[in-house]
């Protein structure tokens, strides 16, 4: 595989993600819908969750629209869609939260 500034980059941001030393991955992508719930979805604080009827009354979104957002985010951690509630999580949301809880729990630098 081409290793390329940008993947190194995504390669890092996901690695210090998952160990608790930063809150969001920014990299410049392209969204595919509605790019209004990408910026909300990405101002959801790190450990912080909402369910999707809270989420969609808050913002003044179709709850449709933004259900079918989340099921096409090929980009799980990157675009945050674990943070908003859909019915039972998942095993990789449930994950995903756990381990930005437990992050909560100690000093994080971003």
């Amino acid at each position: 595989m081409l290793e390329t500034p940008l993947l190194r980059e995504t390669r890092k941001q996901i690695q210090e993600y998952l160990k608790g030393i930063r809150k969001n991955i920014d990299f410049p992508i392209k969204i595919k819908g509605n790019s209004k719930i990408y910026d909300e979805i990405r101002k959801i604080p790190y450990g912080r969750v909402y369910s999707i009827d809270d989420f969609v009354k808050k913002h003044n979104f179709s709850k449709k629209e933004v259900e079918n957002f989340i099921r096409e985010n090929p980009l799980l951690i990157i675009i945050p869609t674990h943070r908003i509630i859909i019915g039972d999580l998942t095993f990789f949301q449930k994950k995903l939260i756990e381990l930005e809880n437990a992050c909560q729990n100690k000093d994080i630098m971003v």
